[in-house]
């Protein structure tokens, strides 16, 4: 992607605000071409045609979550580089013969529209790959709304793909994920079909957090002492954090749920066990404070709107009661998988008893 220089300086000057270098660092810096694409004299990508609602706010990025957002995004393997739409049109055009002979074997009842259908939503759904994507798009280009379009597509995808199996506590954090940024329709869907509560899960506190997350959306008013928050000490400390926020929410402590967030922030970011681009914005903490505002909005909670990570305020504004997903992101893709996909409607292999 050519640029002159007049572009390329105004880029770069909009991007060198946010590296972590002293004025005399960056005199003796040698830029690389990962850097270079961090600093903006040329992205990667194409961004998706989101309309913008509000001014982009300049996020903090440590050079560390630059330089890994900007080898994702040019590893040609992982199609970060692609457009929401670009994606999915290349998903329809793989070749998914042996998918369908191989789900066949499975389902021999099935009409072959389903087995299609199951083998390209499959492809679409890509794991985590859509939350990744967002949050590089987000550190390199500052585009929170690319960010919020990608997060609805990754929720949905967990939704369909990861229920009702013997690890189903780890859909809490799809759920937080979706209050994150206020996806009515995901959590609504979370809330019909989980299976709740979970009684014989080998899950531990995130199991619990699974079952506080959902009394509290299906009962507000629930009281501290009808809850199981109990940690044990290898507990991490982010993780403790979010049991101590949901406590302080069903006791209606401002001061203990401000504290208690604080900790899930800056324990997310420091935890080794989560990969680098998935703790860069800490979700979950973003789940937790519309988790308060829909339960418990007389606490009234803030964070700090200066624009550092793990926090991302910005997201946390626009999303509210705004859905950016929409029939027309799937081009090519059959009508009533379109409708699995956006409104979370059945998939018709779901409905066969």
């Amino acid at each position: 992607m050519g640029l002159d220089r007049k572009d390329s300086l105004a880029l770069r000057s909009r991007y060198t605000a946010v590296m972590p270098f002293s004025d005399a660092k960056k005199r003796n810096h040698r830029v690389n071409r990962r850097t270079r694409v961090a600093l903006g004299q040329w992205l990667p990508f194409r961004s998706s045609p989101v309309t913008r609602t509000v001014p982009l706010i300049t996020m903090r990025f440590p050079k560390n979550y630059i330089e890994h957002a900007s080898e994702a995004v040019a590893n040609p393997d992982l199609d970060y580089s692609l457009t929401f739409e670009e994606f999915v049109a290349a998903c329809m055009n793989r070749d998914v013969s042996k998918a369908i002979e191989n789900c066949r074997r499975k389902h021999p009842e099935w009409p072959h529209e389903w087995l299609e259908g199951y083998a390209r939503l499959r492809r679409i759904s890509d794991g985590n790959r859509w939350l990744i994507r967002g949050v590089a798009r987000r550190i390199l280009a500052s585009d929170v709304d690319e960010l919020q379009l990608f997060l609805e597509m990754h929720v949905r995808s967990r939704f369909h793909w990861y229920y009702k199996n013997h690890d189903e506590y780890i859909e809490v954090w799809s759920l937080l994920d979706a209050l994150a940024i206020d996806d009515c329709v995901t959590i609504n869907r979370h809330l019909e079909f989980a299976t709740f509560p979970l009684t014989n899960s080998q899950g531990g506190e995130a199991a619990r957090l699974f079952n506080a997350v959902h009394q509290l959306l299906r009962e507000p008013s629930t009281q501290l002492k009808d809850l199981d928050l109990r940690t044990t000490k290898s507990c991490a400390s982010w993780l403790r954090a979010c049991l101590e926020f949901i406590a302080a929410v069903a006791q209606r402590s401002q001061e203990q749920a401000q504290a208690a967030l604080a900790s899930v922030l800056s324990g997310y970011r420091r935890t080794p066990q989560i990969n680098l681009m998935e703790k860069a914005i800490a979700f979950c903490a973003h789940g937790l404070l519309r988790l308060c505002e829909r339960t418990a909005p007389e606490l009234a909670l803030e964070v700090s709107a200066s624009p550092s990570l793990p926090w991302d305020e910005q997201l946390h504004r626009i999303s509210t009661g705004r859905q950016i997903v929409s029939r027309k992101h799937f081009p090519g893709v059959p009508p009533w998988l379109i409708d699995s996909i956006v409104e979370l409607n059945p998939l018709p292999w779901q409905t066969v008893q």
